[in-house]
């Protein structure tokens, strides 16, 4: 009897080890926090609000391919370096995951840098400002379509405001239907397309491996990407001089609005609606006005606040569920401990 229970002992710790170490099995979720992921997903936006002024600096003396594709690297190389001291040996990708990862490599990690970058060029600021709020929308329109989430009253209301607001934000009015733009136009509402599709689609992969090399795993399909259609620009590329003041914008634009940001989206996304994550975005034109006013002294105007109320209105509706849910569990939570005491 004795030798039985530890053979069903050992084949317990045996089944328990094949388990964790495999990708395919590993999609337990973590734990939801509510002021946790809000936090994360606020400090997000505020880095990739801050870094508009970065990627514009590196595009004026850099080809938009050429910088699209140092950066990819970068951080391809940048986050592999981090999870092999944190995480140790990378995870085995298996089989089945290999086209996914093409896939969100392509959308997450290049397409959605080139188009937006390219459309930049092609566009007025004040048209791509407008266009990237599309990209909250798509992400909830993918979501709903693929029925990976419910539409429900609170969820389109919450959008309904954060769009309305971020639209103030970025002056709608600006927005201009010139022909001179209509192609920088297409690219944007490319861009939003693709990073909409990855972080609708993007939370599955990353539930089955290690955040960290998970990243470093799209980045580094995405490099090859962006390498591809980088060639022609790395033929005529003519090297700035970099001093300290470039080299600033240089680090913050592969660290503060590529590297860091999506370790964090990452970490985010295997534990919260894809919709959730999205509509944070409508947070970047309001971070982009305080970045303009805190770097550039662009003065905050009237309609900057009143959009930026709106937003946070949409942001906050958004995630009243979330944390709803948790006050019930530590309720719940609490009384049992008193029950048990």
């Amino acid at each position: 009897m004795e030798e039985k229970v530890i053979g069903l002992a050992k084949g317990t710790q045996r089944d328990s080890t094949s388990q964790v170490s495999s990708p395919k099995s590993a999609t337990v979720t973590p734990a939801a926090n509510p002021v946790s992921e809000t936090s994360t997903l606020v400090l997000i936006q505020f880095l990739f609000g801050f870094s508009y002024v970065s990627s514009k600096v590196m595009v004026s003396v850099l080809p938009a391919m050429v910088w699209v594709c140092l950066r990819t690297w970068l951080t391809a190389l940048g986050v592999s370096l981090l999870a092999f001291v944190l995480r140790g040996k990378p995870p085995r990708v298996s089989r089945g995951d290999w086209l996914p990862l093409m896939g969100l490599g392509f959308v997450g990690a290049s397409f959605n840098q080139i188009t937006f970058l390219l459309g930049l060029q092609r566009t007025t600021a004040a048209n791509s400002a407008v266009l990237s709020c599309l990209i909250p929308v798509f992400t909830l329109l993918f979501s709903i379509l693929l029925r990976r989430e419910k539409w429900s009253l609170r969820i389109g209301v919450s959008f309904a405001f954060a769009f309305l607001g971020s639209l103030i934000v970025v002056d709608i009015t600006n927005y201009s239907l010139a022909a001179t733009s209509m192609v920088g136009d297409v690219l944007v509402i490319f861009n939003a397309l693709s990073y909409g599709a990855f972080l609708a689609f993007g939370g599955d992969f990353l539930r089955r491996y290690d955040r960290l090399w998970a990243t470093a795993y799209l980045f580094f399909v995405g490099s090859f990407y962006v390498g591809i259609f980088s060639i022609p620009e790395w033929q005529v590329v003519a090297w700035p001089a970099f001093d300290g003041w470039l080299w600033s914008h240089a680090v913050y634009a592969v660290l503060g609005a590529v590297l860091i940001p999506y370790i964090l989206i990452n970490s985010v996304l295997v534990r919260v609606a894809p919709s959730k994550v999205a509509v944070f975005v409508f947070l970047q034109p309001v971070v982009a006005g305080i970045s303009g006013w805190f770097i550039l002294g662009t003065p905050l105007t009237i309609r900057w606040a009143v959009g930026s109320v709106l937003v946070f209105g949409g942001v906050i509706l958004s995630y009243l569920g979330s944390f709803r849910a948790a006050a019930r569990n530590i309720s719940v939570t609490h009384k049992d401990a008193i029950f048990k005491e």
